[in-house]
């Protein structure tokens, strides 16, 4: 089986990673408005990284930026510290079933890669997707290939039901808040034990 899965918000806990990313950054002076201003602004565009984040903070902090890369590097470099839970558990399951697991995320492509590093410790038959495509469609088509059984667990930003090229396989959405959006005609679950359960089921 081949499953292709998002990493934020569906194996990493991406609101504990801001988080550690926002602390690091207060210890050092930076306001906590000022930082939300410009990790915004980055995610927007699709360019963060520690060197940037750290670039878009106010002028007055240019002394502190190299500091401030230094730290946020620091937070991606153990982002296996802030995956969910489940995740571990999820891992073993892939790992035992020897299902190929394709991990893919949206972003700067040399910080996402850095992430995914530290998430394929927990996952042997995996590979990586590093997208810059903030539709996510062009590469995962590239990943789901010509895999006759996949799964396509995500936390939907868009939903691609009407591309023909993902017809044939199961679209999972993992809706873990209730602020998420309700998607009609997707399968859903609330988390990593309940994706296992259906993926289990799905045929080979």
């Amino acid at each position: 089986m081949r499953i292709i899965c998002d990493i934020d918000d569906v194996l990493l806990n991406a609101g504990a990673v801001k988080r550690a990313l926002s602390t690091s950054a207060i210890d050092l002076g930076v306001r906590t408005t000022d930082f939300w201003k410009a990790y915004r602004a980055l995610r927007e565009h699709g360019g963060f990284s520690p060197d940037a984040l750290a670039k878009a903070l106010p002028r007055q902090l240019s002394p502190k930026r190299k500091a401030i890369a230094k730290r946020y590097s620091a937070v991606i470099a153990q982002i296996d510290r802030y995956v969910y839970p489940e995740t571990t558990a999820f891992a073993q399951w892939c790992n035992r079933a020897k299902h190929t697991l394709v991990l893919y995320t949206y972003g700067e492509p040399r910080t996402q890669r850095k992430k995914i590093s530290a998430l394929k410790r927990l996952f042997r038959h995996s590979r990586a997707v590093v997208t810059t495509d903030r539709l996510k469609c062009r590469d995962i088509k590239k990943a789901v290939g010509g895999a006759k059984s996949w799964v396509w667990l995500d936390d939907f930003k868009c939903v691609p039901v009407e591309d023909p090229a993902f017809r044939g396989g199961t679209l999972l959405y993992i809706r873990r808040r209730k602020s998420q959006p309700v998607l009609k005609g997707i399968a859903t679950v609330k988390n990593l034990k309940e994706a296992m359960r259906v993926i289990d089921g799905v045929r080979e």
